[in-house]
């Protein structure tokens, strides 16, 4: 019996994304590409929690396969720039999945951030922190 057409295109089209993906893993470059002002860093999507002292700062970031994410603290005595990245990283032998799962990621400021401002690194932009 002939297989239909759209079916096999359909299992061509899902070959050929796996294999993209699997050969793009391999890489140790930001997941995301360039973002401005910082070239390195991931724009904030989720909200931003600070523990009951004001020293540790949390927030969720999707990442998948052989992705690791990093968060950090860039302080002043007027503000903080927060920055998010997403590297590729792969073991020799290691097949990088296509699941994705949220994970918290957290930054430990030198002191409390009481008042000063939260800055987005990768777009200038001031961030909302709520106390957790």
């Amino acid at each position: 019996m002939k297989r239909p057409k759209s079916r096999t295109l359909a299992a061509a089209a899902v070959t050929l994304s796996a294999g993209l993906l699997i050969t793009a893993c391999g890489q140790e470059t930001p997941a995301y590409g360039k973002a401005a002002p910082s070239a390195n860093s991931r724009p904030l999507s989720r909200p931003v929690t600070a523990d009951a002292d004001g020293r540790k700062l949390t927030t969720v970031v999707p990442v998948g396969g052989c992705q690791h994410a990093g968060f950090s603290a860039s302080e002043t005595e007027k503000s903080v720039t927060l920055s998010l990245t997403l590297t590729r990283r792969q073991q020799k032998g290691e097949v990088c999945t296509a699941n994705v799962k949220l994970e918290h990621v957290h930054t430990e400021l030198r002191r409390p951030l009481g008042q000063r401002e939260i800055i987005d690194a990768a777009t200038g932009e001031p961030v909302a922190v709520t106390k957790g």
